[in-house]
C-alpha cells in the first residue's frame, strides 16, 4: 500500500505540471484563434493536425504508449478546437420554442457568446439554416424514456442539412406555480406531450386536470402571467426561476435517468467524426436491407441504432435512419457510398460528429 501510495503522490505532481502546461498551451491557442478571426480562416485544418500528430508521436519512445498518445493528442486537438470556436463564436443559433425551453437553454450551453433566435416549430429552424438565416440549429431529436422525435427525424430525410453535434441534456421536470402556491392548490397542469409523458407516474396518483402546450418554457409563462394559484405547468428549475414561479415539487418525472439528446444542424457537413447518421432507402428486391447491413459491417463501421419511418410519398415506402460508428481515418464516407450505391434507391450522408 505503500508503494501504491509514493506513485500516486508521483502522478499528482505529473498532472499539476499538465495543468500548468495546459493553461499556457490554451493562452497560445487563443493567440491562433485571432489571428484565424483576423485572417478569415477556418479553426480546423486537417493537415495542420495530421503533421503535428505525425511529429509529436516520434516523441514518444516507449512504443507500448504510443496508441495511447495519439488517443491523449487527438483529444486535446479537439478540445483547442472548441475553444477557438467558442472564442470566434459570432454565429446565430434558431431553436423552437421560447426563451426557457429546453431547446433553449441546450443552445445556450452549446453556444455561449452566440445570438440565439427563436422559431415556433421545428421545420421552421429547418428552414432558417436552410435559407441562412441561421448558422446553426438546435433540435431535441430523442429522449431515454418517451423514445425518438419522429418529426425531427422526417425533416432531416426532407432537407439537405446535416447533423455536426450531439449534446445529451438531463432533463429534471418539476412542478411549478406562482409564489405562495401549494400542491394542495392546483386543478390545473400545463406542459409539453413530451413532458407529461415523463411525468405520468407523478400525475396519475394525483386529481389534476392536465392540459398540453407547446412547451414548457410558454406553459411556465402562462401560468406566470396568469398568477392564478389553481394552476402549474411542469418545466425545469430554470424556466421557474425565469418566470418568478416556485417549484411546489421537485423531480416529478417517472425515470431518473431521464435525458434528451439534442442534434446541432447545418448547412456544412464536417469532416470530422466517429460517428455518422446516414438516411437511405432500399431497392425493392429480397433481402435489401439485410444486404445493406452487411457492407456496412463489412466497411467496419458498427451501427449504434437503426429506425424506419415512412417516406409518405407512397404506401408502405420506408426511408432508414441510421448512427453508424467509426474512425473517418480508417474507412471514409465515400467508401461507405460507393459499396452502398447498387444497393438502395436514395442515400445521403446527414451528419458526422463526436459522441
Amino acid at each position: 500500500m505503500g508503494k501504491l501510495l509514493e506513485v500516486r503522490k508521483e502522478i499528482e505532481k505529473l498532472d499539476k505540471e499538465l495543468a500548468l502546461l495546459f493553461e499556457a498551451r490554451m493562452k497560445l491557442v487563443k493567440e491562433v484563434a485571432l489571428y484565424k478571426k483576423t485572417n478569415n480562416l477556418e479553426v480546423f485544418d486537417s493537415k495542420r493536425e495530421a503533421d503535428l500528430l505525425e511529429k509529436n508521436s516520434s516523441y514518444i519512445k516507449e512504443t507500448e504508449f504510443l496508441n495511447y498518445y495519439k488517443m491523449f493528442l487527438t483529444d486535446l486537438m479537439n478540445t483547442s478546437k472548441e475553444y477557438q470556436r467558442d472564442l470566434l463564436d459570432q454565429r446565430l443559433i434558431a431553436y423552437q420554442g421560447t426563451k426557457g425551453a429546453f431547446s433553449y437553454l441546450t443552445a445556450k450551453k452549446l453556444f455561449k457568446h452566440s445570438e440565439l433566435n427563436s422559431y415556433n416549430t421545428f421545420e421552421d429552424v429547418f428552414l432558417a439554416v436552410e435559407n441562412k438565416k441561421a448558422d446553426y440549429g438546435v433540435l431535441p431529436i430523442e429522449n431515454s424514456f418517451t423514445g425518438e422525435i419522429t418529426e425531427v427525424l422526417d425533416l432531416l430525410f426532407k432537407y439537405n442539412l446535416n447533423i455536426t453535434k450531439i449534446y445529451d441534456l438531463h432533463i429534471d421536470q418539476n412542478l411549478v406555480g406562482i409564489k405562495g402556491a401549494k400542491i394542495s392548490d392546483i386543478l390545473e397542469v400545463y406542459s409539453h406531450p413530451q413532458a407529461i409523458s415523463q411525468s405520468q407516474m407523478f400525475l396519475k396518483a394525483r386529481d389534476f386536470k392536465v392540459l398540453e402546450y407547446a412547451n414548457t418554457a410558454l406553459a411556465a409563462k402562462y401560468v406566470s402571467e396568469t398568477n392564478d394559484k389553481t394552476k402549474a405547468a411542469i418545466a425545469s428549475s430554470d424556466t421557474a426561476n425565469l418566470y418568478n414561479l416556485d417549484i411546489i415539487c421537485e423531480k416529478i418525472n417517472t425515470s431518473e435517468n431521464n435525458k434528451t439528446r439534442f442534434i446541432v444542424i447545418s448547412k456544412e457537413l464536417p469532416n470530422e467524426g466517429n460517428c455518422y447518421s446516414v438516411i437511405f432507402t432500399t431497392q425493392d428486391k429480397v433481402g435489401a436491407l439485410a444486404s445493406i447491413i452487411q457492407e456496412i459491417a463489412k466497411l467496419g463501421f458498427s451501427m449504434d441504432k437503426i429506425i424506419s419511418r415512412p417516406t409518405k410519398d407512397k404506401d408502405w415506402g420506408y426511408y432508414f435512419y441510421v448512427e453508424l460508428r467509426g474512425s473517418i481515418n480508417n474507412k471514409t464516407l465515400d467508401d461507405l457510398l460507393a459499396a452502398l450505391k447498387n444497393k438502395v434507391k436514395i442515400i445521403k450522408i446527414v451528419g458526422s460528429y463526436y459522441k
